[in-house]
Order: C-alpha cells, then structure tokens, then sequence
C-alpha cells in the first residue's frame, strides 16, 4: 500500500500513493521473513528541488531531509523506530538537483498498529508533518497468501547485499506511484508468495494483467512461475512489456493454482495506464458497451456523484446549474439519467458517448493524480479545472525556491481546445501561486486566456516580502527584476 503526504502533488481515491511534503512520495509493502515474521519496508522519492542545499567542497551541493519513525500499538506507549537524516547525491548545477531514493524495514509483530512518519526540520529537529499508516498486521497462518507489492523503478542482479535497495540477489529500486504514463513502457513489480504448512505439493503462481472495468484478461499479458519448494517463500521480480497496453484501468492479478487448476490464493492490485498509442477504444466500441449500459453499473453513489461533480469544468453555465440540483437533490435515477443525456449530447453522434465519458474520465483521474488541495479531489482545484478545460499545457515553468517568491507554476498553451466555450485557442499562460507553504493549494492568479482572471498586478501575488499593503503605480515590481518569472512567462521553459 502506499501514501502520499500533504503539502504535495499527486492522489487521487484510485492511487494509493502519499507524500509526505511538497515532493517526497511514500509506499509501504508488508513483508514475511522465512520464519513467517512480518516486517515492512517503507519506500521514499525526495524530490531535492523543494527542499535547502548546502553547499560541500568543491563547489558541490547537497540536500538533506531528516525523519523520525514511531510505532504506536493499542494501550501502549509510542516506540520510536527510527530517526535519520536522507542524504541527496552530490550536484553541482543548482538547476538539476536530483531525486534521490530510500528504503527501510522494520520489524513488527501482529495485531492493530500505526506507523507515524515525521518529516523534521533539518536543523531544529522540530516536526514540520506527519502522516500516521493504520496497520493490521495478521498473525501467521497456514493459508497460502502473497505480501504485498511493490512496484519497481528498474531492477538488476547484484551480490552488493549491504545495499538498502537488495534482495532476492538483485537491487530492486522502487516505483512510487501505480499510474504509468506514454513514455514509460515497462510494468516492473515485486511480491512474494508464502505457505507456512507442511503442504506437500508443486504449484504454479500465474501473473496476468486485468480489464478493470471489465474484469477479463488483457490478452498478451500473462507470466507463470513454477513453486517447487513450498517450505519457502517465493520471490516474484518480474516485468510485463506495455507499450501496447491500452490507458485504462486495470489491475494486476497474482493467483496460486494447483496441479488441477483450482486457485488457493490471489490477490489484485490496481493500476492505471495513460498510453495515446493503445487501441482501447476502439475495442470498447467494438464490444458494444453503451453509455446507457455503463452508466446503469455505477452502483455506488459517491462514485456516481463524482462522475457528475467532475463534469463542473467542461460545461457552460446551464449545465453546470443542472449539475448543482442533481447533486443536491441526490436523486440516483434523475442522476444517471443526466449522466447519460450530458453525453449522449456532448458527443453530438461523433464518437461513442461511452468512449468520450471513459476518456474524459481519465483525464480526471490524472488531475486527482497530480493536483491536490487539503481535501479536495484534484479537479476540485483550480489547476486540476484548469488542466481538464483546456488540456495538458505544453510547457510548464515550475519554481518552488526562488529567493523572495512564493513557490509557483507559469502553464504555456501553444494550442488548445477550450471544452467549456467548444473554441481552440494559441499562445495562452496562466500562473498560479502557493501562498500557503505548509499545503500544496496553487491558486490562478493571473491569465491572459478570455473568460479567466486578468491580473495585471499578478507579480505581486508571488512575491514574497513586498505584496503586503503595496500600493504601487507600476504593475511590475522593483524587486522582480531579480527574478526569472518575467522571463518565464514571456517564454514558459
């Protein structure tokens, strides 16, 4: 399982990442050692860019963030596990500094508990954030049952067991998201399966790759792994080839099978592909599904309020309002009857209603991927809006540390579709501010696109020691000059 703390960039209810701050991606998997003792291994990316460097010999940089680690079970005192400072890499060019990884196991014994996560300040050692991950950790059983996953960067054969990144003979580097983009081509993954009874018997363990929405096999995508010695856990590192896959969801399904192809255990976990070059919806049209059809499975009604809140940033002001009153009035038929009549009508016999719904929903997902704010679904937030209006910007200049400024974004569109006005659009920016450090909530503040806010004073906005009660003739400020976001707005890189 994994997380993703706040004040970051990346969740939606579908993902099980966390971020622990502004950029550093968390995931935990639970593990058993030979013996059937469980322990978890936790699973950190530090994005260096948003946090201080010092600078070292020779004209070198380095980032550094510091962790504690406790443990707290019921009717007990809190443990404290761990605490540590994470070193970056070494880097000379300010511009690039890097990701950088890390890993750490702790032993546990069964039963409810919690692991608390606490970012530190580096130098005070006062908590800044903390995340705390409910645990029910199962006693050992004889049940045959798999750990949980972890997704996998890239991995490769290694004897190098002192690395925090080793095992089963090779140094396994973590993945920390399940979501997997056009230009990533490689499913890596990492679990185990376990039988702790005295089972005297070869079985196979079958990997394969399932439609989520429709709960069948993709074809093309399946793995078998002979288990010749129960006694023992076995190690499943692995990797499917996708550039083909489809965007979709789908999950990806390990199951036990005995000699006579009963399954004895399985487990599922869910991911999400985006790929432009896949060829799901023509198979989607292909199998007939409907909007009608797809619409009358959506059972739950959290999951059929969202399908409607969601529409907010692709419709005109008369829908929006019918929007507004089906979701007061939480009437689930006039609901679904909507749903289907907003896409029947916004394909205008074109394309598929179902196949233009299922798009646009990933779309959604992805702006509950990347954008976040306090308890806000992602398309809530006036970037996610932003991104599922007008689509994915071409260019995006991201400054999170420069001196005197809050962190902020500046979006260049060369090109795009406005889906509320049905018009295209060239050459358009917009910028948005994070005046609250402690969250990841970037407001607009200034855009040159029709119909959004046009603020000519909008420097001042992301300043950070001169935008309290100025009252100043120029739109521009003094001290801006030492800055690069005139720069970058007039040419986003």
């Amino acid at each position: 399982m994994s997380i993703k703390f706040k004040f970051c960039k990346f969740l939606f209810t579908a993902f099980s990442l966390h971020c622990i701050s502004q950029a550093i991606y968390f995931h935990h998997a639970l593990f058993r050692l030979p013996d059937g003792k469980p322990y978890l291994e936790t699973y950190m990316a530090v994005d260096g860019k948003y946090f201080p460097y010092d600078k070292k010999d020779n004209n070198q940089f380095q980032v550094s963030v510091s962790f504690k680690v406790l443990l707290k079970k019921e009717n007990d005192p809190e443990i404290l596990l761990n605490q540590y400072s994470l070193k970056s890499p070494f880097f000379s060019d300010t511009n690039k500094i890097p990701v950088f990884l890390d890993v750490q196991r702790y032993a546990l014994t069964p039963g409810n508990q919690r692991i608390i996560i606490q970012l530190l300040d580096h130098k005070t050692k006062t908590v800044l954030q903390e995340h705390p991950i409910a645990l029910n950790v199962p006693s050992k059983t004889e049940k045959i049952f798999f750990s949980d996953i972890e997704w996998v960067e890239r991995y490769q054969k290694s004897q190098n067991t002192s690395s925090p990144f080793f095992k089963s003979g090779h140094e396994v580097f973590p993945y920390l998201v399940n979501y997997f983009p056009e230009k990533t081509n490689t499913l890596c993954f990492y679990t185990e399966a376990y039988c702790f009874s005295n089972l005297n018997s070869t079985l196979t363990v079958q990997c394969r790759i399932m439609d989520a929405d429709d709960n069948v096999p993709v074809k093309g995508y399946l793995k078998k792994t002979p288990w010749n010695d129960i006694t023992k856990p076995l190690p499943l590192l692995g990797q499917f080839e996708i550039s083909a896959l489809p965007s979709g969801n789908y999950y990806l399904e390990f199951r036990v099978l005995n000699n006579n192809d009963s399954v004895l255990a399985s487990a599922l976990h869910f991911f999400q592909r985006k790929n432009f070059f896949g060829k799901k919806s023509q198979a989607i049209t292909a199998s007939g599904m409907t909007i009608e059809k797809y619409v009358r499975q959506i059972k739950n009604f959290d999951t059929l309020y969202m399908h409607i809140e969601c529409l907010y940033p692709i419709s005109s002001e008369i829908e929006k309002e019918r929007q507004f009153n089906h979701l007061k009035t939480k009437d689930t038929s006039n609901m679904r009857n909507y749903l289907i009549h907003f896409w029947t009508k916004k394909s205008a016999d074109t394309i598929n209603p179902y196949v233009l719904c299922k798009n646009y929903m990933q779309q959604v997902y992805e702006a509950n991927a990347l954008f976040r704010c306090g308890k806000q679904k992602g398309y809530n937030t006036e970037q996610g809006r932003v991104y599922l209006q007008y689509g994915k910007p071409s260019q995006v200049a991201a400054m999170y540390n420069e001196a005197n400024t809050f962190p902020y974004e500046i979006w260049h569109y060369y090109r795009s579709f406005d889906q509320t006005e049905q018009r295209y659009v060239t050459n358009r920016r917009f910028v948005f501010v994070n005046n609250n450090i402690a969250d990841h909530c970037f407001r607009l503040v200034h855009s040159d696109m029709r119909g959004e806010i046009n603020n000519e004073r909008w420097r001042y906005d992301v300043m950070k020691r001169f935008n309290n009660g100025i009252q100043n003739d120029s739109n521009i400020p003094v001290e801006s000059q030492n800055t690069q976001m005139n720069d970058l707005f007039q040419t986003p890189r």
